[in-house]
């Protein structure tokens, strides 16, 4: 006998499911197959027969996009080295139903973009994370143990983009990413199944314990009558003490972005500490609240770091820690119109470049010459228009003047500024912004892909 065990799932439909008939052992068959995701991972659901007409039946009528679906007692199965949903007797799904599920969705598809349903920002790239699964074994028994992202990130050093980034021809076969084994280490260790069974251990003999009650017989003298006289116990009045309440336990974040702020009197001191792509455990530092009279940040966070002349930095191995050394939160290319009316926070954007031009000096409104390089970056989607002034488009010139990059060329603008130029979109350098060309990140490995 067998049992199975149902789950329940809930997720967008992506795509438009797609309706196949097919005859087995003369009988006439069809199966209804298509997409769900999370914003995360995705999956194939495949319905058969009934179930199948039926969900078609109900996507003809006019449902809000995206469509939310449960699907309820799912059977999970494996085909072809895929694991999908199918469906069983049990099998039922519901269509945008009104259950805090499918309301609080977080992420909503919009022309095949995500976008957040609380802040209404569109993401280009959704997070993804590991997913592992391994079994370990000794004399006792087998236990499976389950591995949390960053626990692999920190022991493997890599994030997932950084392994998807690393797909080539050489360890992919056949476009799967199933990556061949090269060589394995301890193979007699890794291959011991450590069945309990072989170990017998010896059998112990229960010892018999005497229930003789006999007093033992004794030749001291016997005592006399005992004089002690038992003492009243004191009572005492409890008193009530109030004790300081617990700190509540604060998730830690990762993955986090924090603008530091430096006094005037102190940037030299510190820019003798402090060096770009160095790790440093910082103490003696203020926390300060963001206040609209702050305008033009770098990160969407609402606090910021204070440093004092107490801020001490000590520098750290960075092969002990698994940090980014860059973290960028970009912005999609059709979402940067957001950006123009307001002046609290800058932009990252990530695209492959399309039009440039060569460095030219440019007389402007303030009666000085300026250097510029104008371009023009797409997702494949819609485009945008980036300009650089001064040091920073003559460092880009001499840097694509002296390297050869591989085409495309994608280009990542850091913090930059969006503003409007000849009725187009266009975002500029601004005092702490920066540019990578064909980063090594996964954004630019994903945006190769399209």
């Amino acid at each position: 006998m067998r049992f199975y065990h149902y789950s329940d799932v809930v997720g967008v439909i992506d795509g438009q499911p797609v309706k196949n008939n097919y005859n087995k052992g003369d009988v006439d068959r069809s199966m209804v197959k298509f997409g769900v995701t999370d914003g995360k991972y995705y999956a194939i659901v495949t319905f058969f027969n009934e179930l199948g007409d039926t969900l078609l039946k109900a996507l003809e009528q006019k449902l809000q996009n995206p469509v939310i679906i449960i699907i309820a007692s799912a059977k999970i199965s494996e085909w072809k080295d895929e694991v999908g949903l199918t469906n069983y007797p049990a099998t039922r799904f519901y269509l945008n139903c009104k259950t805090p599920c499918c309301q609080n969705y977080p992420w909503k598809l919009v022309e095949k973009r995500f976008k957040c349903r609380k802040y209404g920002k569109f993401k280009p790239y959704l997070d993804r994370r590991y997913k592992f699964c391994m079994l370990c074994s000794n004399e006792t028994g087998s236990i499976p143990v389950l591995w949390s992202d960053k626990e692999l990130t920190r022991v493997t050093g890599k994030t997932v983009y950084d392994v998807l980034a690393d797909e080539s021809q050489e360890n992919v076969l056949q476009g799967s990413n199933m990556y061949t084994v090269v060589t394995v280490s301890d193979a007699e260790e890794i291959s011991s199944h450590h069945n309990p069974a072989e170990y017998i251990s010896a059998e112990i003999k229960q010892t018999e314990i005497s229930q003789d009650t006999n007093v033992i017989k004794s030749s001291s003298p016997p005592t006399g009558e005992s004089t002690t006289k038992t003492r009243a116990r004191k009572t005492t009045d409890a008193i009530e003490l109030q004790l300081p309440q617990k700190t509540p336990h604060r998730r830690v974040k990762h993955n986090v972005r924090m603008q530091a702020f430096v006094p005037t009197f102190l940037m030299e001191k510190l820019l003798k500490i402090f060096f770009v792509g160095r790790m440093y455990t910082i103490t003696n530092f203020q926390v300060k609240e963001y206040t609209e009279l702050d305008k033009w940040k770098c990160v969407t966070t609402g606090k910021q770091l204070m440093f004092t002349n107490q801020t001490r930095a000590k520098e750290i191995d960075e092969r002990k820690y698994f940090i980014p050394q860059n973290c960028f939160d970009f912005c999609d290319l059709g979402d940067v119109k957001n950006f123009v009316k307001q002046s609290t926070y800058l932009a990252d954007v990530v695209g492959a470049v399309r039009r440039r031009d060569d460095l030219k000096i440019v007389h402007t409104k303030e009666g000085t010459d300026k250097p510029q390089i104008r371009m023009t970056i797409s997702d494949r989607r819609t485009y945008l228009n980036v300009t650089l002034w001064n040091d920073l488009a003559e460092c880009f010139q001499q840097e694509i003047s002296s390297t050869k990059f591989e085409e495309p060329m994608i280009v990542i603008i850091a913090v930059g500024k969006v503003g409007v130029f000849q009725d187009e979109f266009d975002i500029c350098n601004f005092s702490p912004t920066t540019y990578y060309i064909n980063y090594d990140h996964h954004s630019v490995a994903e945006l190769r892909k399209v």
